[in-house]
């Protein structure tokens, strides 16, 4: 935790300059997703070593967003969001750094909704909160259905959650959001739509299931839908990035 303290404290040093401007701001939204996703996998896969070394680059980004960008608009509930958003990144590091991944997980999960939540308020179109979205609700359900009493819920309050999943995909499904800020290469944006392709497919299943009300088959039939929202998920963090900032110091 000391190196995770003192690399936070000299960030702010470095980075604490005037805000930068409002043309850049999505920019620096997307360089630190893109430092984010990869921690935020690193910890849900229990990879706690590679955590500890990614918790360095993404709060290189954070900072650079934060200092450049809370105060950019003059509204409390921007700044609380870019407070918010700071405390409980680093309550993760400090999760990480006693290796409480459950903990770590739940607070990224905070820091990344509040960011979404900030985003919305303000009408900044971004691709990624969709997707975001679409992985939450995804792992929620799942959460519920793997349970065998089904996490003590009625029927229709199951039901409802898988309304939401649904919604959600629509949603990703439909936004017309420009992606061009993540600069993703041909090839990722062929993934990202050849896993598109295979979602439509899983949750027409999926959703085939839900008349049956069998705890089981929904259990089994959520599994790809996880697997395959993760991986959009996925597509959007550069995985070694944090290696190349390590090269260049």
């Amino acid at each position: 935790m000391k190196f995770i303290i003192g690399l936070m404290l000299m960030s702010t040093v470095v980075f604490g300059q005037s805000p930068g401007s409002s043309q850049d701001l999505k920019k620096d939204m997307v360089n630190f997703d893109q430092a984010f996703i990869p921690l935020w996998f690193y910890v849900y896969e229990g990879n706690i070593n590679k955590a500890k070394s990614a918790v360095f680059y993404v709060n290189f980004k954070w900072q650079q967003l934060k200092n450049r960008h809370e105060l950019s608009i003059n509204h409390a509930d921007w700044q609380d969001a870019f407070s918010k958003t700071d405390q409980w990144l680093k309550d993760a590091y400090t999760a990480i750094d006693h290796n409480d991944t459950r903990l770590a997980l739940n607070q990224l999960n905070h820091a990344r909704y509040e960011m979404i939540e900030l985003r919305q308020l303000y009408h900044i179109s971004y691709y990624l909160d969709e997707v975001y979205r679409f992985q939450s609700v995804v792992q929620s359900v799942a959460e519920i259905v793997h349970d065998d009493k089904l996490c003590l819920l009625e029927w229709n309050e199951v039901e409802s959650m898988i309304g939401r999943m649904n919604t959600a995909w629509v949603k990703l499904e439909q936004t017309q959001q420009n992606m061009k800020a993540f600069n993703l290469s041909k090839e990722k944006l062929q993934k990202i739509k050849s896993g598109k392709d295979r979602i439509v497919k899983h949750l027409l299943i999926f959703n085939n299931k839900v008349k049956e009300a069998n705890q089981l088959l929904l259990a089994e039939a959520i599994r790809p839908l996880e697997r395959e929202a993760l991986y959009q998920m996925r597509l959007f963090g550069k995985f070694d990035s944090y290696q190349s900032y390590y090269a260049s110091r």
